[in-house]
């Protein structure tokens, strides 16, 4: 644990009952009818339990972790460096699966855990997101969720009423002429000017109709900061052994720890001001050993170590200062999980948000900025799922290298041939 310098797998925590007794005295007048009673009884209950907003709490907790490890394996192939933000992502979900029916929304359901809190999900995510803000001179987290509408699009006034009531989400109508710098400004302001350009020009297509999108904002202040004068250049042994220099923030000081043997790795907890968010740091005693952690970590495990640290020991540790910027398209990634249809122009069921069955979800993507310093993390993250017209027509899109003939059909005579393979 002494040595920080090799290899390291970063994890950041942002970190009623209904009346049965009439129609109870009506079923105890048939055959069976005080079993039916009792039946309807334990329904009640059940549903009247499943409304606790303590249960609905812990249900989602639970839900949105199993997707974050669901998530992070899915991207961590293709992502040597990775920040993302489970929580973000879920969210954007969750709201766009107020406007899935049918196949399209059990297929986001499942991938999100949702099950549990059977048609209590969205009650269950307004009751987290009330949780989650929080602001202070050292500690920042916060939240927004935004529509963002064409002039032309119409949307049931019930999706909208429900989007806002669930998620406290903003709707805005979009400029005609440039609508990009409509929803760049928007996220510009949301994550403290830390993401901004998020929509090159002219990205925004004819066939876009709306854009669903979560943006989150963490500020955090360590509990003990790293002396400035301590930094310096130190080795950092990557998985193929390779070494290069990092800057390297040094300490001795006591923090709590923990260990998973079966996996051989070491669990460093550094606290940020008031104890409510930590960043912990999982580190394999070998430079290659973060493929078999992230092989076989599980919820569980994560769950149970993260929450049962060990007293604060002393320790000398090693930091290196980070900076991550990832750009992700998730839609591969979350059809790899279970949710195809939202993409499939035929297939797709948004019918919940315009009444007619004529939109689908054309990318989902996810970008995100995380910087470790001397003196805390500052990290944000933006969630759009953009929306458009179905078009039945078949497609051919030039996007990939092809060849080419010009060709005399009158005379079958080949003029030109070639092929382009790169811009």
């Amino acid at each position: 644990m002494a040595n920080l310098s090799r290899v390291f797998i970063l994890i950041l925590l942002v970190a009623g009952c209904c009346d049965v007794a009439e129609s109870g005295r009506r079923i105890r007048n048939r055959p069976g009818g005080q079993r039916q009673t009792n039946r309807a009884m334990q329904s009640s209950r059940r549903a009247g339990s499943r409304q606790n907003p303590l249960f609905l709490l812990r249900k989602i907790s639970e839900a949105s972790g199993k997707f974050s490890v669901d998530m992070y394996n899915r991207l961590r192939p293709q992502n040597p460096n990775l920040i993302f933000s489970p929580v973000s992502i879920f969210i954007a979900l969750s709201m766009t699966s107020l406007g899935a029916r049918g196949p399209s929304k059990f297929q986001i359901n499942r991938t999100l855990r949702q099950f549990a809190m059977r048609r209590f999900s969205h009650q269950a995510s307004r009751i987290l997101l009330s949780k989650l803000p929080n602001s202070n001179d050292n500690i920042t987290f916060q939240y927004a969720n935004g529509i963002f509408l064409r002039p032309e699009t119409t949307v049931l006034p019930s999706f909208k009423g429900r989007i806002r009531r669930f998620y406290n989400t903003e709707v805005f109508n979009l400029s005609s002429w440039y609508p990009e710098r409509d929803i760049n400004n928007w996220v510009e302001r949301k994550t403290n000017g830390l993401l901004s350009d998020f929509l090159s020009p002219g990205s925004i297509g004819d066939s876009f109709m709306m854009w669903i999108i979560n943006a989150v904002f963490f500020r955090g202040t360590w509990e003990k900061l790293f002396d400035l004068r301590k930094t310096s250049r130190r080795p950092f042994t990557g998985t193929g052994g390779n070494a290069a220099y990092v800057e390297m923030m040094e300490m001795v000081d006591s923090f709590p720890s923990n260990r998973i043997e079966a996996l051989q790795t070491s669990v460093l907890e550094l606290p940020y001001v008031g104890g409510r968010y930590s960043l912990f740091i999982f580190l394999p005693d070998r430079s290659n050993g973060l493929e078999n952690l992230e092989t076989n970590m599980t919820y569980r495990t994560l769950e149970t170590i993260m929450k049962n640290m060990e007293d604060p020991k002393v320790f000398s540790i090693g930091i290196p200062k980070i900076y991550l910027d990832n750009s992700l398209d998730l839609e591969t990634s979350l059809k790899q999980m279970g949710i195809t249809r939202i993409f499939d122009v035929r297939e797709a069921d948004l019918s919940g948000i315009e009444g007619d069955n004529t939109l689908f979800v054309d990318s989902i993507i996810h970008k995100s900025v995380l910087e470790v310093n001397e003196f805390g993390t500052i990290a944000t993250t933006v969630t759009q799922v953009a929306i458009a017209t179905k078009s039945l027509s078949q497609q051919f899109i030039a996007n990939r290298p092809f060849m080419f003939i010009v060709r005399d059909k009158k005379y079958d005579i080949n003029l030109f041939m070639g092929r382009f393979s790169y811009p």
